[in-house]
């Protein structure tokens, strides 16, 4: 039910709801081996951090990044979130 959540309304979520929702997927992919977190869904809110990159304060800047960047191998980075010039 959780993961249906996040499929139907990922979209809307603001900096720290995506920061948050990153690292349950992290650990729920990694840690518990649920195999129902599958790529597209692990994506969808790495996708949503270019929406709300230009809103997210310090620290759901550091959170996403420290999420991705230690679990990478199952959330591909965001491309183009900081574009050149801002």
């Amino acid at each position: 039910m959780l993961i249906d959540l996040v499929r139907l309304h990922c979209g809307g979520f603001g900096g720290q709801a995506i920061g948050n929702v990153l690292t349950g997927l992290v650990v729920l992919r990694a840690d518990l081996r649920v195999t129902s977190v599958d790529d597209k869904l692990a994506k969808q809110p790495a996708e949503g951090v270019k929406r709300a990159a230009p809103i997210m304060n310090v620290q759901n800047v550091g959170n996403t990044l420290n999420t991705l960047g230690r679990r990478n191998r199952i959330i591909p980075p965001p491309r183009a979130v900081v574009t050149p010039g801002g």
